[in-house]
């Protein structure tokens, strides 16, 4: 969405203002050529602010807020390397995508970076809750019996028992956050 104004009267060039800075990629119309309503005139590459478009889940989308630090790995560069970012606009309507109500999540990488180029595949690591100094353990040893509660196998010297635990976020990594019910040291 440019801004046009005329220049002054008497001359007959346009003068179009961008809403952020860029790089002109494509020009789609000629010298004296009729714009239609609607027609892509001029197509603008970001120098400075680049965004990812991520789809998210309406199971997820609750648990994101604008400002929400993300981590975004871009496949050029592996895993290995982290650009930070954070998210700017949550779309409030939903698309349908295999019978799935996803929402549209704008993210804005922070700074610049010359390494980031429009069209690079993008990975997101959206980031809802930070606690530190919490027992987890894999999820895969964890029966869940509802959102906050669930049971696990510890094991004894002479018989294992089973403990009912108390169950905080689910981590990155297949982790599971236990607030109560096993000690650090404990088997599994």
């Amino acid at each position: 969405e440019a801004q046009v104004a005329s220049a002054q009267a008497g001359l007959s060039k346009t003068l179009i203002f961008a809403p952020f800075a860029g790089t002109i990629s494509e020009v789609g119309v000629t010298t004296g050529e009729t714009v239609a309503s609607g027609k892509t005139v001029i197509s603008m590459l970001a120098t400075n602010a680049f965004e990812v478009e991520a789809k998210v889940p309406e199971i997820d989308v609750v648990k994101i807020k604008i400002g929400s630090k993300v981590n975004i790995t871009l496949d050029a560069y592996g895993t290995g390397v982290i650009f930070p970012a954070t998210v700017t606009r949550v779309n409030p309507t939903a698309n349908i995508e295999g019978n799935v109500p996803v929402y549209k999540v704008l993210i804005t990488f922070k700074g610049e970076d010359i390494r980031i180029k429009s069209g690079m595949t993008a990975n997101v690591n959206i980031i809802t809750e930070e606690i530190e100094n919490t027992l987890n353990v894999p999820a895969r040893f964890v029966k869940v019996i509802d959102e906050s509660k669930g049971t696990v196998i510890v094991r004894g010297k002479d018989v294992d028992s089973v403990r009912e635990v108390i169950l905080g976020v689910r981590a990155e990594g297949g982790l599971m956050q236990i607030k109560s019910g096993v000690l650090e040291g404990d088997i599994l």
